[in-house]
């Protein structure tokens, strides 16, 4: 949504671009599954219309975009080893995809036992091991 809002704002309602240039610019921009829908196009000044409106009918999906969130979600690269990076590296992935989740309109805030499972398997043993640590500490402490 986020390429498709900015690709939108910025090339294919510029009305001083001609299509075949903002054909160019969108098989320019695109990768892997995305770059698949439009491949077969001819690349021609009358085809950009119908490969930006086929490549917006194959993301423009709630249903898709919200899967493919929660998969990211659970397929996060573990952690191999402790490392300030690599936390704010699965922090910053977990966010990403909480946000969008959150803008596609599930109900996040109230995903925090799945949220700390996903997340702790994630860890390498020794950040698994603080975090652990500091959960008993904190269950001494309100008790």
């Amino acid at each position: 949504m986020e390429f498709r809002d900015t690709f939108s704002s910025l090339i294919d309602k510029n009305n001083q671009i001609y299509h075949i240039s903002k054909f160019h610019y969108l098989r320019a921009s695109l990768e892997g599954s995305a770059a698949v829908v439009i491949k077969s196009i001819e690349l021609s000044d009358s085809k950009y219309p119908i490969a930006w409106r086929l490549f917006c009918d194959r993301f423009d999906n709630k249903r898709l975009l919200i899967q493919n969130h929660v998969a990211s979600l659970f397929n996060i690269e573990p952690m191999t080893r402790e490392s300030s990076v690599n936390l704010k590296r699965l922090i910053d992935q977990v966010n990403k995809n909480l946000r969008s989740l959150e803008f596609l309109g599930e109900p996040i805030d109230h995903w925090d036992t799945l949220l700390i499972y996903i997340i702790t398997q994630k860890f390498d043993v020794k950040t698994f091991r603080v975090w652990e640590n500091t959960k008993v500490i904190s269950l001494k402490t309100s008790q």
